[in-house]
């Protein structure tokens, strides 16, 4: 069987994780590391829904420290210690307005 990535080489199967890349391309050096696997989700129509109807519910306080206007416009300070200097400064950081136009995984990682 040939590696997912590649094509081309011999892929490797693994009696417990099945079938895995091949050597070369699992260490980095696929011929076409541009490549990308996609990956499927195969959630119902009413799931997607869902997450759509009640995204407010679970929109977080904070991003890298700064506080959520989206939250905010939401569901007001309740819950929340803000000062003033918080306040003022909220911003959109989950809607792609403002802060947020950098993606997920650029956060700071010095924050949890």
């Amino acid at each position: 069987m040939k590696c997912i990535i590649c094509q081309k080489e011999e892929a490797i199967i693994h009696p417990q994780y099945g079938i895995l890349p091949g050597l070369n391309c699992s260490k980095g050096k696929a011929t076409n590391p541009g490549k990308i696997i996609k990956l499927y989700e195969f959630t119902p129509e009413s799931v997607k829904q869902s997450r759509k109807e009640y995204a407010k519910d679970i929109l977080q306080a904070s991003r890298d420290g700064i506080v959520s206007k989206e939250r905010l416009d939401a569901w007001g300070e309740r819950g929340l210690k803000l000062t003033k200097e918080q306040r003022e400064n909220a911003q959109y950081v989950w809607s792609g307005e403002g802060v947020a136009g950098m993606p997920y995984k650029q956060g700071n990682p010095k924050i949890i």
